[in-house]
């Protein structure tokens, strides 16, 4: 299947990389979920875990309503428990939710350099160290996520912004030296398939709309499952990083538990950095959780049933 990876970063606690794989046909349809939460919220300007400020009010509703289509889109296998979403539409004063049925392919990579790059003295500027560890997540995640069966093609990667970085992104440095992937991953052949202008749609130097919304949703993914992973900024941001509890706990079931879950090969999660000039990796690991705690808390709803 054809994708389009969408990359943020966030600078708690190390440097994070946050990969969003969008399916290339799928695309239009998940901005369209966006857009309609956008809508009714009435909230239209930029959206990223910065803008938190308080566990209510419209933009809290709106990046809410986002990353429950974005975990409930992750997921690869419907079953027969409800997953509810919500679009900030309102009755009787309380948000209106509605089970989502929908499986649209989304899959996120999350990968951490632990010290944020502070030992990769061999390479000269920071825009290098920053495209060598997304080179290197990219390739684990994509190794990890995909199959013979289920090949990921990489045909667009975006960026959000190239100006902190000193430079444009090299195309040379992050496809240029992806060796030794495996038949099923595929990545962009030209670098005009790269870009890495700004996320902000209200500027006329930025990327497509679409893509400047899936951008800002990355944003808020990072934030939430850095949040639930124990990395947070702030207190007012837990209830948002709950929502990212499902697939967490799904994943952190052991490989079997995970590929019999609802987000089977929708989520991968390592960390890095070098000790003694070696490489090293490791796993990222959440404290487990009571799902019916996360489901309430996500969900602001007391019990769900099952569908009749």
């Amino acid at each position: 299947m054809k994708y389009c990876l969408y990359h943020d970063e966030s600078k708690v606690d190390g440097y994070w990389h946050g990969m969003l794989l969008v399916p290339e046909k799928e695309k239009d349809h998940v901005v369209d979920h966006l857009r309609k939460a956008r809508e009714n919220t009435h909230y239209r300007d930029p959206i990223g875990i910065k803008n938190i400020r308080r566990s209510s009010g419209r933009i809290f509703t709106c990046a809410e309503a986002w990353m429950l289509l974005a975990v409930g889109a992750m997921r690869t296998k419907i079953g027969d428990e409800v997953y509810p979403v919500h679009y900030g539409e309102r009755e009787r004063n309380k948000l209106k939710y509605s089970p989502f049925r929908e499986c649209l392919g989304l899959k996120f990579i999350l990968f951490r350099s632990v010290d944020d790059h502070q030992r990769m003295a061999l390479l000269a500027t920071y825009a290098q160290r920053v495209e060598t560890t997304f080179r290197v997540g990219l390739k684990g995640g994509m190794h990890y996520l995909g199959t013979n069966q289920d090949p990921i093609d990489v045909v667009s990667m975006h960026f959000d912004g190239h100006e902190h970085y000193g430079r444009h992104i090299d195309y040379a440095r992050i496809v240029g030296r992806l060796t030794g992937l495996r038949r099923y991953c595929g990545v962009p052949e030209d670098k005009r398939d790269i870009h890495d202008h700004p996320s902000d749609h209200r500027k006329c130097s930025s990327e497509e709309y679409a893509d400047c919304q899936l951008l800002q949703l990355t944003d808020l993914m990072i934030g939430a499952f850095r949040t639930r992973l124990g990395h947070h900024t702030s207190s007012r941001h837990e209830t948002f990083g709950h929502i990212a509890g499902l697939p967490l706990e799904a994943y952190q079931r052991g490989y079997t538990g995970y590929m019999n879950s609802r987000w089977a090969s929708s989520l991968w999660m390592s960390q890095c950095q070098v000790v003694n000039g070696e490489w090293e990796y490791t796993t990222l690991d959440c404290e487990r959780a009571n799902v019916c705690s996360q489901m309430e808390l996500a969900y602001g709803t007391e019990k769900h049933q099952r569908e009749k």
